[in-house]
């Protein structure tokens, strides 16, 4: 990410400094063939040199698009990385009796072993076996 990071301000310098010499160069075109004559706004030379610069332009416009593709993609892959982590320290942290929603409080651990008054379709609220509250 870092490289990526890097070659998409290096395009970005290039690229100015591409348009800087292209505006020069128009006005040097100007001046040489319109001796005497005022220089041109510098918009105008601007869009002069983009005018007639586009295949250069659209090369730099591709490897930046490129540069900046794998930037994200490098980026995504970091994402699921970190993600594929957390999730195997959640496992080693989690005790084995620990559901795996982490969002709500922990619960009392109940386990009905032992209880002959509970049924698996039993809704009472789940608290530890007190043996002298059973019915």
């Amino acid at each position: 990410m870092a490289n990526a990071e890097w070659r998409l301000r290096r395009i970005m310098r290039l690229e100015a400094d591409f348009l800087k010499a292209a505006v020069e160069s128009e006005r040097e075109k100007h001046n040489k063939f319109h001796p005497g004559k005022p220089e041109p706004d510098e918009s105008l030379l601007r869009g002069r040199a983009l005018q007639t610069r586009t295949v250069e332009l659209t090369r730099f416009e591709r490897y930046g698009a490129q540069v900046s593709r794998r930037q994200r993609q490098a980026h995504q892959a970091l994402i699921e990385c970190r993600k594929q982590e957390n999730q195997q320290y959640a496992a080693v942290d989690r005790p084995a009796h620990s559901p795996r929603d982490h969002s709500s409080p922990r619960e009392p651990f109940y386990h009905p072993a032992g209880d002959p008054s509970w049924q698996e379709n039993d809704a009472r609220e789940r608290t530890r076996f007190d043996p002298s509250a059973t019915e």
